[in-house]
């Protein structure tokens, strides 16, 4: 199954977006995967309709199945392929997120059984996840027992120390090799070296990254404030990841 980007909210845009890519080939009668950033949950019928139009490919209104959650807002569009003449749309709400970033380091043992494999084994992640909450932080910063800083449960971790830039920690640490920190790697300086637990009390500034965070500033690790949330780093690294993103669809983002 091929992976989408995502798409913008703005209805015009969003469906020359979607237009775009059918006839570009990623919707396939084989399957593929569209992250959207949508309203409500019409936006799944929009998409059918145009994917359909576009691939010639009959889409069923049976086979469309909207989840919405919660109040109007930002949502994830997941299309997929259920045969190779259906497809599934599939809406639900993103989980809110803060502006910043609390985050609490848990001890983590890599399975080392599934480096490099984004599987859909998170019983581990969320569990961090649900630890670190009880603790009274936003999100987990898993760490090795030996000390190594890893990443976060479903994102990347970015650091910055003073007179060094950005690091981020080696695909040797057994961490994901992930599309958004692939594009980090590409648009920003960052250095990859292991990163110790104890270094974390020196950082100057720090963000997670992923899919649909894109750049998430990190206020506070372990209850100690960081000194800037976003830091100048992360502002550029969020304004470089954006522009990609933009410059990929061909369309700007809301």
């Amino acid at each position: 199954m091929a992976i989408g980007p995502i798409l913008p909210s703005t209805g015009s845009t969003r469906e020359a977006c979607v237009d775009t890519i059918a006839r570009s080939g990623s919707l396939a009668p084989t399957g593929v995967t569209v992250l959207m950033r949508a309203h409500n949950t019409a936006t799944a019928s929009m998409v059918a309709s145009t994917a359909s139009k576009s691939t010639r490919t009959p889409v069923s209104n049976s086979n469309l199945c909207a989840r919405p959650r919660g109040p109007t807002g930002d949502s994830a569009t997941i299309v997929g392929t259920a045969t190779t003449h259906a497809r599934i749309a599939i809406v639900e709400a993103l989980k809110p997120l803060p502006e910043t970033l609390a985050l609490a380091t848990i001890e983590y043992a890599p399975t080392r059984l599934l480096d490099a494999i984004k599987s859909l084994s998170y019983g581990a992640n969320m569990l961090a996840g649900r630890l670190a909450r009880e603790r009274g932080a936003d999100e987990a910063l898993l760490v090795t027992p030996h000390g190594r800083v890893l990443e976060g449960p479903t994102c990347s971790l970015f650091v910055a120390f003073a007179g060094e830039g950005l690091v981020t920690p080696p695909l040797s640490e057994h961490i994901l090799d992930s599309i958004t920190r692939r594009r980090m790697l590409e648009l920003c300086a960052v250095r990859e070296r292991p990163i110790a637990r104890d270094e974390l009390a020196a950082a100057q500034e720090a963000f997670m990254a992923s899919t649909i965070r894109e750049v998430h500033p990190i206020r506070a690790i372990d209850g100690r404030p960081l000194p800037a949330a976003p830091g100048p780093l992360s502002t550029e690294a969020a304004r470089a990841i954006r522009a990609r993103i933009e410059q990929e669809l061909g369309a700007p983002l809301p």
